[in-house]
């Protein structure tokens, strides 16, 4: 039986909002990078630089998965010829490889420069030899990385045609492919562990004020949700290779057709089982360019509190005014005329009972019997 963490109902439209959703987010991300960039003058460098790379090839990897849920069968279960048992090889089944083996090139890439895009993010503040020294050999061991697992899931199998001709599995024309794919996925989180933990490092070491220290040291730590994401891209990987290896999975079609009464069920296709393995990396490499891009947007962060506190600010103001004008409107007896009028006429009676005393006192100094006042 299926592990439970695998035999779960992938629908299309689960695999339509991962590709989209994950997708949207990245570009999101990278273009408020920018934005921020503009606002502080601080000028474009190689990390931009890689993290379009990246961004490119993330987007690339939501084509795939795209692709193999319109035209393919991704998010569906195998069609069974009901005669021999057999999968049934469409043209459907074979796009879906093509895309799973296209997936297996861009994410590789994705994630090796999202990896190049911090490490030479780190390079805009850090002072000393020895810590270049460091960040140049991640940097070279970065790029050996990448480049040593492009050309292993490129070439794991030969023809490349085997790679959808024969699900991906043919022992005499491909390497250990599970192998391959644990070792990637366990040298993919070592160099993401690195990369995130020596940043916190590198950052309390710079020539940079206290407050920026603390604010991009919080917002590195949100690279932890990279690294979680490649555990669970592990996770499946490790799931698979189980499942293939206790036969429960039949790779290639190798297993003969069961007999009309046999009580034994003809094993689960592998596209059964290898959907999650296209949507977790999509999943690490959206989360690995927004990690990336969160500590480039500081300035945007500082405007929105701002603008945030200027307009907090005005509303109170605002509401602390109206009770001592409610206050006024009540004394002057509902009469919204009448609280001018006191005022003025107050102030006009004062002055006219002064004259009329001082006139009052004059006219009857004169003789004057003119009693108007």
């Amino acid at each position: 039986m299926l592990s439970t963490f695998l035999a779960t109902d992938e629908s299309p439209g689960k695999m339509y909002a991962l590709a989209v959703v994950l997708t949207l987010l990245a570009i999101v991300t990278v273009a408020l990078r920018f934005w921020s960039r503009r606002l502080t003058k601080s000028g474009f460098a190689w990390d931009d630089f890689f993290i379009v790379l990246a961004l490119m090839f993330t987007i690339a990897t939501g084509v795939c998965m795209f692709i193999a849920t319109a035209k393919g069968a991704l998010g569906q279960h195998s069609q069974f010829d009901p005669e021999t048992g057999y999968p049934i090889v469409d043209d459907r089944l074979v796009v879906t490889m093509h895309s799973i083996f296209a997936s297996q090139l861009t994410q590789t890439f994705a994630f090796g420069f999202t990896k190049l895009a911090v490490l030479f993010f780190y390079k805009r503040f850090l002072v000393g030899r020895r810590y270049e020294i460091a960040l140049w050999a991640m940097i070279a061991m970065t790029v050996a990385w990448t480049v040593a697992f492009f050309f292993a899931n490129l070439l794991q199998c030969l023809p490349l045609s085997v790679n959808w001709s024969a699900l991906g599995y043919t022992p005499e024309a491909c390497v250990r492919t599970d192998l391959l794919y644990i070792a990637q996925g366990y040298s993919d989180i070592f160099t993401d562990g690195k990369t995130w933990r020596k940043g916190g490092a590198y950052i309390l070491a710079a020539n940079i004020n206290i407050s920026h220290k603390i604010a991009v040291s919080s917002i590195l730590l949100l690279g932890a949700l990279d690294v979680a994401a490649g555990i669970g891209k592990l996770v499946v990987l490790y799931q698979v290779v189980e499942a293939v290896d206790s036969g429960q999975v039949d790779m290639a079609c190798t297993h003969p057709p069961p007999q009309p009464d046999s009580a034994t069920p003809f094993p689960n296709s592998a596209l059964d089982i290898l959907t999650p393995t296209l949507y977790w990396p999509m999943i690490e490499a959206s989360l690995g360019v927004v990690g990336a891009s969160l500590p480039t947007m500081r300035p945007i962060a500082k405007i929105s509190l701002q603008k945030l506190r200027s307009r907090t600010t005005s509303t109170w103001a605002l509401f602390s005014r109206r009770p001592s004008s409610s206050l006024d409107f009540k004394r002057s007896g509902g009469n919204p005329e009448s609280e001018k009028v006191p005022s003025v006429h107050s102030s006009q009676a004062g002055k006219l009972d002064m004259q009329h005393h001082t006139v009052s006192v004059t006219a009857v100094g004169d003789g004057c019997c003119d009693n108007r006042w």
